[in-house]
């Protein structure tokens, strides 16, 4: 949306340009199809409607549920990230990703991109896992964005406030406008969210130093 774009401050050309072997587009292409392969196999089966994904559905198939991590079920932490409840929540999910993803991959590298959209996937559905009761279904690229996000947050501080059109005021106003509006909206799993956000931060200080080049390596991969 254009409010997502002025808010974020970066170009336009270089948000949208197609990267060459772009691990993010994959991710974003892969999820989507995900969602409507998922939205079909339900339908066939409960003639339920095209816009969203019932509870048991989704709890059969892959989503974060506390009792079942507990019980070993640890595919679930990073299952839960390829499902979506409905197509509102996909969209949302992925045009952030578009955004910020493509950017934080130009910066820091294939390989170091695929480690933080993962591990804070990972992380923020433990924190989910921890924090929520047991009753709680959880599904969504949500904390992975957010580490994305927090990431991004990372390589704006290590650049003085400013790498490119990022800058630290904008970025801010992002994340605030973004938790608030999970802590506003009921159904929103925020546990997971402040996670994402906190791990993506850590991941990025621990794999981004200041002035990083891309590798001849990483350009390689995939």
């Amino acid at each position: 949306s254009c409010e997502l774009r002025n808010l974020i401050g970066y170009k336009i050309d270089k948000i949208f340009e197609p990267t060459k072997k772009s691990v993010n587009i994959v991710l974003v292409a892969v999820t989507v199809l995900v969602f409507f392969v998922m939205q079909f196999w339900e339908k066939s089966i409960t003639e339920g409607t095209f816009y969203g994904h019932t509870t048991a559905f989704l709890l059969k198939h892959g989503a974060l549920y506390g009792p079942s991590v507990r019980q070993g079920e640890w595919y679930r932490l990073v299952t839960h990230m390829f499902l979506h409840g409905d197509i509102w929540h996909l969209g949302n999910n992925m045009l952030i990703l578009f955004c910020l993803g493509n950017a934080l991959e130009h910066y820091v590298g294939k390989i170091s991109y695929i480690a933080i959209y993962f591990f804070s996937g990972i992380l923020a559905g433990l924190g989910s896992v921890v924090y929520n009761t047991s009753s709680t279904v959880s599904v969504g690229a949500s904390g992975a964005v957010f580490g994305v996000v927090g990431a991004m947050a990372w390589l704006v501080l290590l650049h003085r406030g400013r790498l490119e059109g990022f800058t630290g005021p904008r970025m801010l106003i992002f994340v605030l406008l973004s938790v608030y509006a999970g802590f506003v909206d009921q159904g929103v799993d925020n546990a997971a969210h402040v996670a994402g956000l906190i791990s993506g931060f850590l991941l990025a200080v621990l794999f981004c130093r200041k002035q990083q080049a891309v590798s001849d390596e990483t350009e390689d991969f995939l």
